[in-house]
């Protein structure tokens, strides 16, 4: 339910590209989806719910996106946490291959980048992907660590060396001076 007063609020603020994107994100993992279906269903909702839906135009669309991109890639250029550099590298990946902005979760990732791999190139592909073993390493071993004080001091180093190595090259692939 809405409260009265909110209906002006949530018109301003939800545009098609922001609900879409989020409820594909939802949907897609269980249902196949036929576009044209789904946004009449999106718009019955809507419509239902006293909301308006607004349409970007493509100039606004591309302007949003520019946008974004230049933000991103503004954060992954001072960015030096591994695990965050790969969240911030991979939206800017789909823009890069696809001109199409993502915003993925952390559990998505290895989906994403499956999705990705034909359209790039082997060695391209490569960096990603072993980048993103060793930050699922990482994040397992600190775990760990945080669990029981162990003695994996050694292999949780090698690992971080790893991941400092691959930074500037994940950097530089999708565009980022990795120099800063």
């Amino acid at each position: 339910q809405l409260y009265p007063g909110s209906q002006s609020f949530l018109t301003c603020c939800i545009t098609i590209a922001d609900t879409l994107t989020m409820m594909l994100c939802c949907r897609c993992c269980c249902f196949p989806v036929v576009i044209q279906e789904f946004m009449s269903q999106l718009e019955a909702a809507a419509t239902e719910c006293s909301i308006r839906l607004r349409r970007l135009d493509k100039k606004s669309e591309k302007a949003l996106l520019t946008a974004q991109k230049a933000r991103l890639m503004q954060l992954l250029q001072a960015e030096q946490s591994p695990a965050t550099a790969l969240a911030l590298a991979l939206p800017l990946l789909t823009v890069k291959v696809g001109n199409k902005l993502l915003n993925v979760p952390g559990r998505a990732i290895a989906g994403v980048l499956a999705a990705l791999q034909p359209s790039m190139q082997e060695e391209d592909y490569a960096v990603v992907q072993q980048f993103h073993q060793l930050v699922v390493e990482s994040l397992k071993m600190q775990s760990k660590q945080q669990q029981d004080a162990s003695d994996e001091h050694e292999q949780a180093a090698d690992v971080e060396g790893q991941l400092g190595l691959l930074l500037p090259k994940l950097k530089t692939l999708v565009g980022v001076e990795a120099g800063t």
